[in-house]
């Protein structure tokens, strides 16, 4: 169920139903272990969400902002070890709310947490000092995406989330290898 996106569990809280609908879109046969298929989902995430920051750059309201701000203070409260892909996913669903296209949107809820392969990376990783660099990447880059969309740029917005997935696929791409070398 947690796979699936429809449970979530907080540390010393417990585990929760998930907030919004079950995803409706089956992934056909994505393989929730394989970084293989992590990539295969970045590339279908850029598909979607370089479109959808350019258009929150242009077309955010304030309110919006302050929501999107608000999902970035949360993941840059958050410590290496304890990175959640749930805020992760709710960060990328602010955006795409602010693109005012509600599809954007429902497409990121439909796939749900498969897009954020975070928790595979964050196990290959091979210390705590490995961990806490990669979250301050990945800080820096939604920070990127969060001060193009304040300024109104799209064309910065999308080049930001441009840059956050590129990198994570070669990041993944990165662990993909070592994982391969590893085996033979």
């Amino acid at each position: 169920l947690r796979a699936q996106g429809l449970l979530t569990s907080r540390r010393g809280s417990g585990v929760f139903v998930a907030e919004g609908e079950a995803p409706l879109l089956d992934l056909a046969g994505a393989d929730a272990e394989s970084l293989g298929d992590a990539l295969d989902l970045l590339e279908l995430r850029a598909a979607v969400e370089i479109e959808a920051a350019g258009l929150a750059a242009r077309r955010r309201s304030e309110e919006q902002m302050r929501a999107i701000w608000q999902a970035y203070q949360v993941l840059e409260g958050q410590k290496a070890a304890g990175l959640d892909a749930g805020d992760d996913l709710r960060f990328h669903r602010t955006i795409a709310l602010a693109t005012g296209n509600r599809r954007f949107a429902w497409f990121i809820d439909q796939v749900g947490r498969a897009i954020i392969p975070r928790q595979r990376l964050r196990q290959e990783a091979e210390s705590a000092s490995t961990n806490a660099a990669y979250a301050r990447l990945l800080q820096s880059e939604h920070e990127a995406m969060v001060r193009a969309i304040e300024a109104r740029d799209p064309a910065l917005a999308r080049d930001a989330m441009r840059q956050h997935l590129k990198g994570s696929a070669e990041r993944y791409g990165a662990f993909l290898k070592r994982q391969e070398n590893s085996t033979r």
